[in-house]
């Protein structure tokens, strides 16, 4: 047998096992104030950033979750260096990797539960495009986070996750509140 055989009867054989399925979330992301100083000297403040995140991808796990998704983030404000106030964006565009917890497990002998709070851990790589004043400067990323929220999972296998993920990348921090949906089988 194939690799690819192999790979797709280990995934059936987990099906029954795990509770799996689709995920898509979409929310808001807001950075906090940030100064820097340049490697000329010069002391760049920017103001909070505020934009949309939105990811798709695939969650598994009953307690333990690991989800694997796509997520794009633009957020936008206003840069000040030496009294020169400039338009800046950031959009980010990786891969991302969460390992969560939740508190109750999703399925029992009775189907699928109702509320779980859930914590979770996890990171992002990827390509992050800066704007400043029109000169556009593409680089990688890679962006740690941190998530606490709350699960509800219907009987028919439809979830509805409130979460507020905190994250750090290139010297940014920033506060992601999101509504995700999935669908559990």
């Amino acid at each position: 047998m194939t690799r690819w055989t192999w790979l797709c009867l280990m995934l059936m054989v987990a099906a029954p096992a795990w509770a799996w399925g689709p995920v898509v979330s979409g929310g808001a992301v807001v950075t906090l104030q940030q100064s820097t100083t340049t490697s000329s000297g010069t002391t760049v403040a920017f103001s909070h950033l505020i934009g949309p995140v939105a990811r798709v991808g695939f969650e598994l796990g009953d307690r333990f979750n690991h989800e694997l998704a796509f997520q794009w983030s633009l957020g936008s404000g206003e840069g000040d260096s030496g009294g020169t106030r400039v338009p800046v964006a950031i959009t980010t565009l990786g891969g991302s990797y969460t390992f969560s917890v939740d508190l109750f497990t999703k399925q029992g002998l009775d189907g699928l539960r109702g509320f779980t709070p859930t914590l979770g851990i996890g990171l992002v790589g990827g390509a992050a495009r800066v704007n400043v004043q029109s000169i556009e400067r593409w680089g990688p990323f890679l962006e740690l986070h941190a998530m606490v929220g709350a699960r509800y999972t219907f009987s028919n296998g439809l979830g509805l996750k409130l979460e507020l993920v905190g994250s750090t990348y290139g010297g940014f921090f920033a506060v992601q509140p999101a509504l995700c949906a999935a669908w559990r089988f």
